[in-house]
Order: structure tokens, then C-alpha cells, then sequence
């Protein structure tokens, strides 16, 4: 096992969480001794397979009814993302007013 295997089967957790409830939540919760165990070798692959298989039932389920809407608003998106980007610019005191 591997570092790898933690990683997707947690990321496959914070999917269906996502789905089902429509909020990003990276804390996995009760979920993280079990990924612990499977980023130190300690769970068969079976098991892993098995776990990953479940989660992408659980996701397709959560897909049905998930209150995510089901196109992005790109507007709202790229508005956010550009105050963000203007309120995250800070002049440097060294650099150079722009080009000479």
C-alpha cells in the first residue's frame, strides 16, 4: 500500500460528502484511522478495493440527489476569483514600477 491509495480513497470521501451535502469539507472525520491504516500498508488491498468500490457506489447515489446545481455558475466563479487575485496583490517595495 501506499501514500497513494490514502489519497484517492480520501478524496473519493470528501466527493461524496460534496455531493450529498454541497459543501468542500476536507476534514475526513471518523474516516481518518482508516485512511491512517491504509497509508501505513496495514489494510489488504481486498479491503482497499472493496472500500473504493463502496465509495463510488455512494457517490453515484449522491449524485442523484445532490443539491449541487448541475452546471457551475462561471460568472459568480470568475467574479470571486478575480477579487481575489486584486485583494491578494500587494505592491513590493523593491520590485520596479513596471517596464523602462
Amino acid at each position: 500500500m501506499t501514500g497513494g491509495s490514502s489519497t484517492w480513497t480520501r478524496r473519493g470521501a470528501s466527493f461524496r460528502d460534496l455531493l450529498r451535502t454541497g459543501a468542500l469539507t476536507p476534514d475526513v472525520g471518523e474516516g481518518r484511522e482508516g485512511l491512517l491504516a491504509v497509508r501505513r500498508g496495514e489494510v489488504p488491498w481486498v479491503r482497499v478495493e472493496a472500500w473504493a468500490a463502496r465509495l463510488f457506489e455512494e457517490c453515484e447515489e449522491a449524485l442523484r440527489g445532490t443539491p449541487l446545481p448541475e452546471e457551475p455558475d462561471t460568472a459568480r466563479v470568475e467574479d470571486f476569483l478575480v477579487r481575489v487575485r486584486r485583494t491578494g496583490v500587494v505592491p513590493c517595495p523593491q520590485a520596479p514600477d513596471g517596464p523602462e
